[in-house]
């Protein structure tokens, strides 16, 4: 059949997986189809991917005034063939707490990344995306406010070096009260140029223990968001460099404005932001 009607096996059996998926009915199953629709992530080939978690699709069936269990909006959108890719999480390790004593670097945040107001507490990280077909590499840097998660600065660049991390810090104004700036012990962030750095902009810098990325648990998890929303749908041998600034860009911008979360009420960072600061 596939001969006969001159198209490849994987356009056939893609036709053949969407065929089995029912087109919705009620005014829920709509509605639900439109919410997943809309948040969708377009390919650099016009592909459309969900990225919706089905406890967010619930909750904004619920401001739309549905009455709904969240299970229920689970096994619809499993039937629907609407539901996003899920983060495989790497095993944790733990370590002797000696270890977060050595070389004076302290924890300050201590798993608590709870702050009550906008630049309070800090947190920073750096992940790398692979892209082309020479093994190629961008840096992304990003600097969080635990306050509302939001995105407050970031920087691309092809080296990840003291620079680099310092064009970061840059991106956010100098502070008029002391803030803790949460991070790993990456050496460009322990080196002194960057502790200058730090202490000019009025920051407290607080580590994480060696080789125990769950003390920077609000950074790891965006990082595997961005990418599992994104680039993980993407060719990445395909791509190249601006394209691949263009997606960070676009996604940055799209998890501050309209990214709802769990641990803000189901509310974007803009949203949580604005909702509780007059």
């Amino acid at each position: 059949m596939i001969k006969w009607l001159s198209i490849s096996k994987t356009s056939y059996f893609r036709w053949i997986k969407q065929s089995l998926h029912p087109r919705p009915q009620s005014e829920l199953e709509k509605a639900l189809f439109q919410i997943c629709q809309q948040s969708s992530y377009i390919t650099t080939d016009g592909k459309r991917k969900r990225r919706l978690g089905y406890r967010v699709v619930h909750q904004k069936l619920i401001d739309l005034k549905f009455k709904i269990n969240s299970k229920t909006v689970l096994k619809l959108m499993h039937q629907f063939g609407l539901l996003s890719q899920r983060i495989h999480h790497k095993p944790q390790y733990y370590y002797d707490l000696a270890v977060q004593k050595e070389n004076n670097l302290k924890n300050l945040i201590q798993n608590n990344y709870h702050a009550t107001r906008p630049f309070e507490k800090l947190c920073t990280d750096i992940t790398y995306i692979p892209f082309g077909k020479n093994n190629q590499k961008l840096f992304v840097s990003a600097i969080m406010d635990l306050y509302n998660r939001e995105i407050i600065g970031y920087n691309i660049s092809k080296i990840a070096d003291v620079d680099f991390v310092i064009s970061t810090l840059k991106a956010i104004s100098t502070l008029t009260n002391p803030c803790i700036l949460h991070c790993d012990r990456a050496s460009v962030y322990t080196s002194k140029r960057y502790q200058t750095e730090l202490k000019a902009n009025n920051l407290i810098n607080s580590f994480s223990a060696k080789a125990m990325p769950t003390d920077n648990a609000c950074m790891e998890p965006f990082w595997a968001n961005m990418k599992r929303e994104t680039i993980h749908y993407e060719k990445m041998q395909n791509l190249g460099e601006q394209q691949i600034i263009e997606i960070i860009t676009d996604y940055i911008e799209y998890y501050n404005m309209y990214r709802k979360m769990k641990v803000l009420n189901y509310l974007s960072p803009k949203e949580f932001k604005t909702k509780n600061i007059n």
